[in-house]
């Protein structure tokens, strides 16, 4: 039994549900951000502290004369570049980081503003849709306005449901592809630790570099599927620390780490990547089950409907 209210309900239904997601989202995002703050502290100490042993060493403190007579200084200031470097690189990408939320806080704060006040508007023609069914005679009108709320909520949840699975399946592919790069980098890192020569150390360092960008993308995309599941309770915990992912500027020079040691830390964070990739394939398949929960609920709901309104 269809009414003038049934869109509006419809449309005001959906909006809820968005506000809902959006505050579970807004609430994620603020404890990433605080977070992302603090360890931007400690980055940016530790990179002012590489750059000032370097600058030292560039100078004319005690420490550059003390390395120029022993003829090491090239060598000494060589090393603390590149430790400057890397602490660069970790310091710019928590800077990213942490602008990326910022955005994204942004863009929840100008949704939840736009979406302002649709529960009341719910709430209202809720209510003029039942006067509506009584007035016409329907005895059944509370019945079939509380399995239409039923049918909606249901929608909804296999919308959010979707939407974490293609978020999940995302940040599955990102971990195959950094996979792929760990074990590159691996390969070439025991052939060069055997002798491989200049040739094999860049293309080993070249897969560290591509295995960089692939962390990058996949604790964006693990974020995102965080933030999906804000709203959808679930067992497991999707909390994955990531972090490392973004640190191989660590172990990118041969002059700062040994190459078992390069080795060591790869498969290291293969160990991580394999942890998270069990944790994503757990999640999914929870997911999985509760999308086939979700459609047989709806399959019964509607049959319950189209019953009562037949009556009608």
């Amino acid at each position: 039994m269809t009414t003038p209210y049934d869109e509006t309900l419809r449309i005001c239904s959906e909006q809820i549900a968005r506000q809902n997601k959006l505050r579970a989202m807004q609430q994620r995002l603020y404890d990433q951000l605080r977070e992302l703050e603090s360890r931007e502290q400690e980055l940016a100490a530790i990179r002012a502290k590489e750059q000032r042993d370097v600058d030292r060493l560039e100078g004319h403190s005690l420490a550059a004369l003390f390395y120029g007579i022993t003829g090491k200084k090239e060598e000494r200031l060589s090393t603390e570049q590149q430790q400057a470097y890397a602490a660069a690189l970790r310091h710019e990408g928590v800077l990213r980081e942490i602008k990326t939320v910022r955005q994204e806080l942004l863009r929840c704060d100008a949704e939840l503003t736009a979406l302002h006040g649709c529960g009341t508007r719910y709430a209202e023609a809720l209510a003029a849709k039942a006067d509506l069914l009584k007035q016409r005679g329907a005895a059944q009108a509370a019945d079939i306005i509380q399995l239409e709320q039923r049918a909606a909520a249901q929608k909804q949840l296999m919308k959010e449901l979707n939407e974490a699975i293609d978020a999940g399946q995302a940040a599955g592919s990102a971990a195959n592809a950094l996979g792929g790069s760990l074990s590159s980098a691996e390969g070439w890192g025991t052939f060069d630790l055997f002798g491989g020569g200049l040739l094999t150390t860049m293309a080993k360092h070249s897969q560290l570099d591509e295995a960089q960008e692939h962390a990058a993308v996949l604790q964006e995309r693990l974020r995102r599927f965080q933030a999906e599941l804000s709203d959808i309770t679930i067992r497991a915990d999707i909390q994955v620390r990531v972090d490392g992912f973004l640190r191989f500027a660590d172990y990118f020079f041969d002059g700062l780490l040994a190459d078992w040691a390069v080795l060591d830390h790869i498969q290291g964070a293969q160990a991580q990547l394999e942890q998270t990739q069990e944790q994503i394939q757990t999640v999914l398949e929870q997911l999985y089950a509760m999308q086939e929960q979700c459609a047989q609920q709806q399959r019964i709901i509607q049959d319950k409907l189209d019953e009562l309104v037949r009556s009608v």
